[in-house]
């Protein structure tokens, strides 16, 4: 009759009070209400009202009111449409102080009851026992209602804050006197019931729907509970995970106070003596998906107490993080955290969950390998990049200075060659530093192409590239270049400065030995792109890839000899290296790289002709029309002025850009072939003769000569005299021409390690 008057909101506060006093033999009322309004008033001592831990009733009779008390409010917010939509609440309210401290008062006795009389009953089964009542009486009131596929109702308007409290404090001090109850027999099994409390709220309360002021309120009251003495077993640890994803985002707070006084690193160090290591890796997972879900929280998040956390967390192993969990892990920091944590100091709060993710992922220099350290590392710099590239993207830059992401970028390629350089299998070494380069330079792949930061990521790793001769990371990073980059553009470029610094270790031709750091090691690893490799040899002739073009033609060798017996590829790459000393316009840094083209050429030609015949005069049309254009190309780049252009075809080109050393060794060459190529059927194959067997008009001996008189060349007068006496040998055959480039690039070239292969054997 009570239940039914309140429900018409037609019965007085007064008969509640007189109710309540005579139900309950212990009971301390602050003052019955005068009149209605006071309720309200009253409602805030609420939980000094209820005193009764025992009653008369049975067992089983408090069990049986409990769950018709949970039925009823059930069926009466489920029957009304209007309670559906707005809560009990927005109709109880004045009897929510009275309803409230009946259901505290049934719940309390109940626990008394059942505690007492259970002998040896395992103490988690007790708390099942009254832990269910608990939460079907106070559901009605406090979770939200589904009335449709994907309908939820919240539990109560934002109007009724005030009254929810009420409710939520008593629900909270019923959740606290289990607890302490519970404790009393069986000492620490409180934490069982701090974990169905928690439990109950990321289950059924916090959902995508709960309002703000719904979460809020629960923050509040629960976040009062002594959770520094929770063990959350893994099937809580996991569930709080999911809540970031499967609840709004004001629920994850009360999992943020949670977090915080939770004792996480004993726990998990019980977790790994005690549970089987699947299960401890799992625990592991979980704690390392909250923080950094944590992390990012707006009010938790950079809090002192979680900055303590996250700090305690660094200096924990996590060994036993798996590379899936670390990929789930991964996930959510991509998801979640703030890209300018790459650009933050180390000890700044907002670096805190990026140095956790490189913790766990192993990423330092004391770590014992393996595929899985391997797999982590990967996936964090791939984070890291992958932020590094969202900074591209974010207002134009985001404010983001073009000196701040470059030195964040040398930075971490450093650490990276730090890391690796801890590795002590150089085949695991080698293939790591290949994916993690590939991870770094997909950069250019991914950053924003408006504005600088394509060219400034290019620069960047170029020049790292080039002041790093002795890094681990060159061969590496050719091979990373070759398979992981989109641009043809960017791909000759990196490749062509890590060729470079690869053959500037401080080494020189004459103290290379080829089996350590010749060509083969970087050309094992050099790779072409099979769809647009026309695009890829214009890119690189563009951009003065002369070393990358060198690899191309290397390769294409070893593909045309693996599928040809005729030799007839070769007939092919030579025409290239004529083609593309036309188009070259190299610098005095790099003409001496021309060098190696020209040495591929004369290496073929010279395998043609000693493949052909042992006579003295051999009909080798294709190689000797090649070579006739090569001496004409070699005499026009030994020029002091420039043959290109209309002034350059009269004599008053400007000035070459070639370098004196390199311009002497092209009239070399071209003077000592001059001599011996005449035409296809007119060779100086006989290394007996005492004289050459024919004379070519257009011998370009005279301009070799011509050097020994001009005072540029001066410092090259040894060179130049040896150069003169070994053309006019005439026991010396076309094919020692190869003879005369390892002789002449020995002492002119001493300072370029790409020039290894020629000078390797003299």
């Amino acid at each position: 009759m009570i239940l039914q008057g309140s429900a018409t909101e037609q019965l007085s506060t007064q008969v509640w009070e007189v109710f309540l006093k005579a139900a309950f033999s212990d009971v301390l009322l602050s003052g019955a209400a005068e009149h209605d309004g006071a309720d309200a008033t009253s409602a805030n001592n609420s939980s000094r009202k209820i005193k009764c831990v025992d009653m008369r009733l049975s067992t089983a009779q408090v069990k049986e009111l409990l769950d018709w008390l949970s039925s009823y409010f059930m069926h009466t917010r489920m029957s009304d449409k209007h309670l559906s939509s707005f809560g009990l609440l927005a109709k109880w309210g004045r009897y929510v102080s009275h309803v409230s401290f009946l259901i505290g008062s049934l719940l309390r006795g109940y626990v008394v009851k059942v505690v007492n009389g259970a002998g040896d009953m395992n103490p988690y089964h007790v708390i099942e026992l009254v832990w269910q009542p608990l939460v079907a009486v106070f559901s009605p009131w406090l979770q939200t209602l589904a009335t449709g596929p994907d309908v939820f109702q919240s539990a109560w308007l934002e109007a009724d804050d005030t009254l929810a409290i009420i409710i939520l404090q008593v629900f909270r001090d019923a959740v606290l006197f289990i607890y302490d109850e519970m404790n009393k027999v069986w000492p620490d099994s409180g934490s069982g019931v701090l974990a169905m409390a928690l439990m109950y709220y990321l289950t059924c309360v916090a959902t995508k729907s709960t309002a703000d002021n719904v979460a809020s309120l629960f923050n509040s009251e629960l976040g009062k509970l002594p959770w520094r003495f929770l063990k959350p077993d893994l099937q809580l640890l996991e569930t709080m995970t999911r809540v970031r994803e499967a609840a709004s985002p004001a629920c994850f707070s009360l999992v943020s106070v949670v977090m915080l006084q939770v004792d996480w690193f004993v726990l998990l160090d019980n977790y790994r003596r005690h549970w089987p290591p699947e299960l401890a890796s799992r625990a592991e997972i979980s704690l390392a998906v909250l923080l950094v879900q944590g992390h990012v929280h707006p009010l938790y998040g950079q809090s002192e107490e979680f900055c303590r956390l996250l700090n305690e967390a660094i200096t924990y192993e996590w060994s036993l993080v798996t590379q899936e969990g670390f990929t789930c892990i991964c996930n959510w920091f991509l998801q979640l955290c703030n890209p300018r944590c790459v650009l933050s100091e180390r000890s700044s709060s907002l670096a805190l969950g990026l140095r956790l993710l490189k913790r766990i992922a192993e990423f330092h220099s004391d770590t014992a390998w393996s595929s899985t350290v391997l797999t982590k590392r990967q996936l964090y710099v791939h984070c890291f990049v992958q932020q590094m590239c969202q900074l591209t993207y974010e207002s134009g830059g985001g404010g983001v200075s073009e000196e701040q992401l470059s030195t964040v970028l040398v930075n971490f390629l450093s650490e990276i060659e730090t890391v690796e350089s801890s590795v002590t299998s150089a085949e695991a070494q080698q293939g790591e530093s290949v994916l993690l380069v590939k991870e770094v330079l997909s950069l250019l792949n991914n950053s924003n192409p408006a504005g600088p930061w394509l060219s400034l990521v290019e620069t960047t790793v170029t020049a790292w590239l080039r002041e790093s001769p002795k890094s681990l990371l060159l061969v590496p990073c050719i091979s990373a270049a070759s398979r992981g980059l989109a641009s043809l553009a960017h791909m000759s470029a990196v490749m062509e400065a890590a060729l470079e610094a690869y053959f500037s270790a401080g080494q020189t031709p004459h103290s290379i030995a080829p089996s350590s750091h010749g060509w083969s090691d970087v050309l094992s690893v050099f790779q072409v792109p099979q769809l647009n490799q026309a695009g890829y040899v214009q890119e690189a002739l563009a951009r003065d890839g002369f070393l990358v073009l060198f690899a191309y033609l290397q390769h294409q060798l070893q593909m045309a000899q693996s599928v040809e017996s005729d030799r007839s590829g070769d007939l092919d790459l030579m025409k290239l290296v004529l083609d593309w000393t036309t188009k070259a316009e190299p610098n005095l840094e790099s003409d001496a790289k021309l060098i190696l083209w020209w040495n591929f050429l004369l290496e073929r030609a010279v395998e043609q002709i000693e493949s052909f015949s042992t006579q003295p005069v051999v009909p080798v049309t294709g190689t000797v029309n090649i070579l006739v254009q090569f001496i004409e190309l070699l005499a026009q780049t030994g020029q002091e002025r420039s043959g290109k252009g209309i002034l350059g075809a009269i004599g008053f080109g400007r000035s070459s850009n070639i370098s004196p050393r390199v311009r002497l060794l092209a009239r070399a060459l071209s003077a000592f072939l001059s001599l011996r190529v005449s035409s296809p059927d007119k060779l100086h194959l006989d290394s007996s003769a005492r004289a050459f067997p024919f004379s070519n008009k257009l011998s370009y001996g005279g301009e070799l000569v011509a050097l020994r008189r001009n005072k540029a060349y001066s410092h090259y007068s040894e060179a130049i005299e040896n150069a003169v006496a070994f053309c006019q040998d005439p026991s010396q055959t076309v094919v020692q021409v190869m003879s005369l480039m390892q002789r002449l690039v020995r002492v002119l070239f001493p300072d370029k390690g790409y020039l290894c292969d020629v000078v390797a054997n003299i």
